[in-house]
């Protein structure tokens, strides 16, 4: 089985409030299977698929990938919605201030709270964990304490041990300094890579991997190792990445650098750390909606041969199309939208 999507576009549909139908992949395999998944997101926010929402999807199918073609054949070719793909992997990436300043059991509390509520909410939403205070290193959290080690990721089944490693973290503040802009240097160059190199390594082939990082602070930058302007590249870099959505949350102090926390784009600012559960939960809010906003279009197709195009008519307005696939395959009888393992999403 192979995979070639040529061009993947998200297409306002409608000028009044309707989701708009994202593209993101799609596979073709033997006999006869097409998988596209697809993302609902309404002005900028993840919006949770129900089977009501794309109720009238319209699938156009063409051999030529310049024509539009025609509705896909109901009695030749079939075509389902599936709200939830099988391989799904979101983790949230916390990036702790545990310098001098920060009040840390109060914080430890708060996180230890956001994660079990994540954890409840959704079994596929796990966490990692960076914390920083003025020592020129991001440190990490690690599965067994090496440097060069996998990040420890944290489900439900080991809630516990998350717990255990919080309350160790507090005796791990050696320099009373904050090291802001350096940790966001080191985040986008060397620790978010090293994340998702390992969730790719260690998740099935084609699934689907969102993360979600969550910065928080209580100051500024004190150490000056890098400089802002330096710091400000990093966060747009982060912002440039397209599975990658970003969360600053601040504590009320007299320092708190609110200007460089509001470039991240979702910016809350806690009056004390006991709000910090209201700012979590509109973080775990947003998760749950993006891991909630995918679903797979199935189709079996009636044609024999490549290449295939597929465009879709949806809320009976506008064309999302753009999805072609030039694999030279020769189809057969003999697909099956209930077999589950003819399917990879």
């Amino acid at each position: 089985m192979r995979i070639l999507l040529i061009l993947s576009t998200l297409i306002s549909l409608n000028t009044w409030a309707k989701p708009k139908l994202h593209l993101i992949k799609g596979f073709l395999s033997r006999p006869a299977n097409v998988e596209i998944l697809a993302q609902l997101i309404d002005d900028g926010e993840y919006v949770p698929y129900t089977d009501k929402k794309v109720r009238d999807l319209q699938v156009y199918e063409s051999t030529s990938t310049s024509y539009k073609g025609e509705l896909l054949s109901k009695a030749e070719g079939e075509t389902t919605k599936i709200a939830s793909p099988k391989k799904t992997s979101f983790v949230v990436l916390l990036v702790l201030d545990i310098s001098r300043s920060v009040d840390y059991p109060a914080l430890a509390e708060q996180v230890y709270n956001f994660a079990k509520k994540s954890f409840e909410v959704n079994s596929n939403i796990k966490f990692a964990i960076n914390f920083f205070d003025g020592q020129n290193t991001l440190f990490y959290i690690s599965e067994n304490g090496g440097v060069m080690s996998d990040y420890r990721i944290y489900g439900s089944k080991n809630l516990a041990l998350l717990k255990n490693d919080l309350n160790e973290l507090n005796d791990k503040r050696e320099d009373p300094s904050t090291n802001l802009y350096g940790s966001l240097v080191q985040l986008a160059n060397s620790y978010l890579p090293q994340l998702k190199g390992q969730i790719e390594r260690t998740t099935p082939e084609n699934s689907i991997r969102s993360y979600s990082i969550v910065f928080f602070t209580d100051g500024k930058d004190q150490a000056g190792y890098t400089t802002r302007s330096e710091a400000e590249r990093s966060i747009s870099k982060l912002k440039n990445l397209r599975d990658v959505n970003l969360y600053a949350v601040g504590v009320k102090s007299q320092e708190l650098d609110e200007d460089l926390l509001k470039k991240f784009g979702t910016y809350y600012k806690a009056s004390s750390y006991k709000s910090l559960a209201k700012n979590f939960e509109d973080i775990l809010g947003n998760v749950n909606k993006l891991a909630n906003s995918y679903f797979v279009v199935r189709i079996c197709t009636p044609k024999r041969k490549s290449p295939l195009r597929y465009d879709f008519n949806y809320e009976s307005s506008n064309f999302v199309n753009g999805m072609w696939f030039t694999e030279t395959l020769s189809y057969t009888y003999g697909c099956n939208l209930q077999d589950e393992s003819q399917w990879r999403f």
